[in-house]
Formats: structure tokens, sequence, C-alpha cells
């Protein structure tokens, strides 16, 4: 009797064996086949760029060139007038040229020493712009460019603070007025009860940071005192 049960056991684990086994083979198959018919993800560029005809490029012709050329030319009208500024005439003339395969040496329309004393010329016009406009009140909205991105290009073509009528004491002053009115944001949120006491003061000792002003030297004490008890 017990030899029987033992081998009805066995014939039970077997059979539970051969069941397991082909599920997980069943499984894998079509797990397989899934991935199979899965797109495969990639960088969203490759696998889509190589289904894309390649760009037919521009046939050089003389007319295409004249065209070219009439388009350069007008460009380097509005520079010269200041009504675009180099950066922008510098990029769309290169575009331009790309399509055809050309420099500006190619079209002889225009020289290096007049393309270097255009941006010069641009440079400084766009200092002095952005100048006027911090002196008038804007310090806010044109100082950032100002210190990191027009100084940068000033002193790149060789000019001086001087050349645009200004100096280091006066740029120190627009730094100051630029934190004073970041900080002044903040008082204006904490006046009219739009951010609590806490947080304001945090943000205000952050644009105070790297700073020679105080909160004193912006908003007096005794108010402090009276918008903390708010």
């Amino acid at each position: 009797m017990y030899k029987k049960e033992t081998f009805l056991t066995f014939i039970a684990f077997l059979v539970v064996g051969f069941m397991l086994g082909f599920l997980v083979c069943d499984i894998s198959s079509i797990t397989k086949t899934a991935r199979e018919d899965t797109p495969q993800v990639t960088d969203g560029y490759d696998s889509y760029a190589e289904k894309l005809p390649e760009p037919t490029p521009l046939e050089i012709t003389p007319q295409a060139i004249a065209n070219v050329k009439a388009e350069v030319l007008g460009l380097l009208a509005k520079l010269r007038n200041a009504d675009i500024t180099y950066d922008y005439a510098t990029h769309i003339i290169g575009k331009k040229l790309d399509e055809l395969g050309l420099t500006l040496d190619d079209l002889d329309i225009i020289k290096e020493s007049e393309l270097k004393a255009l941006r010069i010329m641009s440079v400084k016009s766009g200092a002095l712009t952005e100048l006027n406009l911090i002196r008038h009140g804007e310090v806010t909205t044109f100082y950032t460019n100002f210190n990191e991105y027009t100084l940068k290009q000033l002193y790149d073509t060789g000019l001086t603070l001087q050349d645009i009528g200004t100096n280091e004491s006066e740029l120190a002053d627009f730094k100051i007025a630029f934190n004073e009115q970041k900080v002044l944001k903040w008082v204006d949120y904490l006046r009219n009860g739009s951010i609590d006491y806490d947080t304001a003061i945090i943000n205000m000792n952050q644009e105070l940071k790297g700073s020679e002003l105080t909160l004193s030297d912006i908003i007096e004490e005794p108010e402090l005192e009276a918008l903390k008890n708010k």
C-alpha cells in the first residue's frame, strides 16, 4: 500500500513538472513574440532619420547665386544702418551661403576689414542701447544680459567701458540697483500677503548673497517687524 502511494505521488510530481515546463516554454515564446512585435526604443532620432529622404541640395546656378547675393546685400545694408545686429545678420547670411556651399569671399561683396568694423559698430550700438535703458530704470530687465553677454562682446571686439561712456563705478551702482530691485520684489509679495514671512526672508537673503547690501539697506527694521507679525 505504501509503495503504491509512493508511486502515485511520483507520477503526480512528473505530471506537475511537465505542465510547469510547458507553461514556462509557452510564456517565453509569448514574451519573445511580444518583443519582436514591439518597436525598439531608441533615442527618437536615428531610426526616424533613416526613413527620411536626404535633403535635396539647391542647384548651384548663376540665378541661385544671384538670388543669394541679393539677399546677403540686403542684410548687409540693414546691418550698416544698425537695423539688425551683427549676430543676427551673420547667422542668416551663413545659412543662405551654406545652402549653396558658398562663402562671403565667393560673392566678393564685402571686405573682411569692413565686416570687422560692422561688428564693432553693432556691438557698440547694442551696448549703448542697453546702457541707456538700464540708466532709465530698466535694470531688472537688461542688467543680466548686459553684464554677462554684452560686456563680453564689448571686450572681445577691443572696445572699452570708456568707448560707451561708462566706468566700473557706474557698473557697481547698476549691480546694487539690480540686487535691490530683486529684493523689493519679495518685499512687495510680503506686503500684499502673497507669500509667508519666513519664505520671503529666505528668498531676500538669497538675492543679497554676494552683494554689499543688507536687508536694512532696503527695508526699515520696524516695517520688517510689522510684516512679521502681520
